[in-house]
């Protein structure tokens, strides 16, 4: 079970409380984070390179709305790779229906993947990095 600070279940309430498109939309969505969880399992590592990171959810405006950490040695075979980011994609679709269903916006700030990193034999996301205002494009 993926714990991260519970972010699955704030995930889920936060979701759930944001959505205002039909009850249909949302309870697919929501019933997805489960079997995302379950799919993801216990990230265990041994190594930073045993983690990944799972984007979920759909912004109004594109991009994801959170990222999950999960690990090679749990998710082992490309089969079940393949199941997870489907589970995440069939997911990304619902939370955009329910935006297209509610013309609902969003903030349209781009969330950067903060990737993942093995600590304490457990897959956890790492800090995203700051923004660098050199970086930004004038």
């Amino acid at each position: 079970m993926v714990r991260q600070g519970g972010l699955i279940g704030a995930l889920a309430l936060l979701l759930g409380a944001c959505a205002s498109a039909p009850v249909r939309s949302a309870d697919r969505a929501a019933s997805l984070l489960p079997r995302i969880e379950q799919a993801i399992g216990t990230p265990s590592c041994q190594q930073d390179s045993d983690c990944r990171t799972l984007p979920i959810g759909q912004k109004a405006c594109g991009g994801p709305e959170a990222f999950l950490p999960w690990s090679t040695r749990t998710v082992t075979t490309p089969a079940r790779q393949d199941a997870l980011a489907a589970l995440a994609r069939e997911h990304a679709q619902a939370r955009e229906a329910e935006h297209r269903a509610s013309g609902r916006m969003s903030t349209c700030n781009v969330l950067a993947d903060p990737g993942a990193s093995c600590q304490a034999r457990r897959c956890v996301l790492r800090e995203a990095p700051a923004l660098d205002p050199s970086q930004i494009p004038r």
